[in-house]
């Protein structure tokens, strides 16, 4: 079934007919998994563009096809009012001097072919410095919002309708000497502006930068709650927009640095046999002999962040220190250095 749904998603990505038919045309109870699938793992609106690519005789039966049709224009509707809410409040920032980096969400967006069908979430922001973050919280007191502080000092609000946060850190390694190179690593590269819409630009990550704190994020969420095929995605989709703009020697030392280097190779594996990047867009080179099946594993049970993994409503300190204790064996092979200074931070309570 996931052969069928591979297919179909890499032809929604990279906007090319499925290169692989021979399992269709299918049944009613198979386009209905594959629906159910695309749901779980946040990509409806990716499969649909794949869907739509396939010969006449092959679609879907009409009643889930108005289904999904459905679902994509809820898709479109939410990223539109997002990018509304997010230019205003890049407007509203920077009335006031200041210049917010735009983190995943709406920045990876605008690396899709098609970023209107990318099923968006919060707005992620972070400030260059403390100054320029507290300023930004006294423009919100003088606005009459009001926001929540977590344990991790990071701040929330609504803004239009959407979830806003403001992050205090870059990069998702909990290990101190790994996030006190990845931040110096970071601060020697200039930060780039990239489309927004309506000739509205953002200001995101330099390229090396913006693809680790990808990298790390899907990290921090394989080894917890779970992690979706929209992120891996999202990672694929920024090392082709970013192609020649990346030195691959250096993400792979930087990378070793950091102690991540199996990791890596998993996740890079992945995208390139799964997720359809060409191996050329990605820094390594040795990948087709790599088991991607622990990787995919979570994948399949957890879906989008870990929402639909078993006991998943419940998102209690207690849950979440369990679902890394369940990651062990995982992280123990991948990046096991990382894991022990997570596990520790939760036990202080200071990962969110």
């Amino acid at each position: 079934m996931y052969h069928i749904f591979f297919v179909l998603l890499r032809a929604g990505l990279w906007g090319k007919a499925p290169e692989d038919l021979t399992a269709f045309p299918l049944n009613r109870e198979r386009w209905n998994k594959l629906f159910e699938i695309a749901k779980k793992q946040t990509v409806t609106g990716i499969v649909y563009h794949g869907i739509t690519m396939l010969p006449e005789g092959l679609m879907p039966p009409q009643e889930l096809m108005i289904r999904w049709v459905a679902e994509v224009e809820r898709i479109e509707q939410n990223n539109h009012k997002t990018n509304l809410a997010l230019q205003k409040l890049l407007r509203l920032f920077r009335e006031e001097c200041l210049r917010p980096i735009v983190l995943k969400g709406q920045s990876v967006a605008a690396m899709y072919e098609t970023p209107s069908l990318r099923e968006c979430g919060d707005i992620d922001l972070f400030f260059d410095n403390q100054e320029d973050a507290k300023d930004a919280l006294a423009i919100l007191k003088e606005k009459g919002i009001t926001y929540e502080q977590h344990a991790d000092q990071s701040i929330s609000y609504i803004w239009e309708g959407i979830v806003v946060e403001h992050h205090t850190v870059l990069v998702d390694l909990h290990r101190p000497k790994s996030r006190k190179y990845a931040n110096r690593f970071i601060k020697k590269f200039r930060h780039m502006r990239i489309p927004l819409q309506d000739h509205t630009k953002m200001t995101v990550l330099a390229p090396m930068p913006y693809l680790i704190t990808l990298n790390t994020h899907i990290l921090k969420h394989t080894l917890g709650m779970g992690i979706g095929l929209r992120q891996l995605c999202d990672l694929a989709r920024a090392y082709y927009y970013l192609n020649g703009k990346v030195e691959h020697h250096t993400m792979r030392d930087t990378f070793k640095t950091l102690g991540l280097t199996k990791w890596n190779m998993l996740l890079h594996a992945f995208i390139v046999k799964h997720i359809g990047l060409p191996w050329q867009y990605q820094p390594y080179v040795s990948l087709h002999d790599i088991d991607t099946a622990p990787l995919f594993s979570i994948i399949r049970e957890s879906g989008n962040f870990g929402q639909h993994a078993k006991g998943s409503a419940s998102r209690s300190p207690l849950k979440t220190a369990l679902s890394f204790w369940k990651r062990k064996r995982f992280a123990r092979k991948y990046a096991f250095r990382e894991y022990i200074w997570i596990m520790l931070r939760l036990t202080k309570g200071r990962l969110k």
